[in-house]
């Protein structure tokens, strides 16, 4: 499935929709992700179908292309790297979606200390080094 991830901008939104494609707003504080779209790739043929939308909307808007293919073992079944627990996934879920420390403390229940100490064990957990790899990791991984 191809869904578009927007950063700080309903218009943009509702013209993706209007294209007809899935698309999720979210917010961030980072300013390079103001305006900006981020698309994931799963097969080569998305990226053949996306090709002249992307380059239209990359004349306005900065666009990010997530190339995540599936993998499948011997079995056909798809590869999971890592396993994360559900409050792992709730975290990761939050955090994607919205960007503040103290609202998402107040949503899961945790203390600040709680919110760092938990960022800082899934940057090891999943051999990460920033915020916002751990951002671009979630989007690639959940289905949010």
């Amino acid at each position: 499935m191809i869904r578009f991830h927007v950063f700080s901008n309903p218009m943009l939104k509702a013209r993706i929709e209007r294209d007809g494609y899935k698309c999720m707003l979210m917010e961030s504080v980072e300013p390079r992700l103001r305006d900006a779209v981020a698309v994931t790739i799963r097969r080569p043929g998305e990226f053949e179908r996306l090709h002249s939308y992307l380059n239209r909307l990359s004349d306005e808007h900065v666009v990010y292309v997530l190339l995540h293919p599936v993998r499948e073992n011997r079995d056909g079944c798809i590869v999971r790297r890592t396993a994360l627990t559900s409050s792992e996934n709730d975290f990761l879920s939050h955090l994607i979606l919205d960007d503040c420390v103290k609202r998402s403390c107040m949503d899961l229940g945790i203390s600040k200390s709680g919110y760092y100490k938990m960022v800082k064990k899934l940057l090891g957990k999943l051999n990460l080094e920033s915020v916002e790899q751990l951002k671009a990791w979630a989007l690639l991984h959940l289905s949010v």
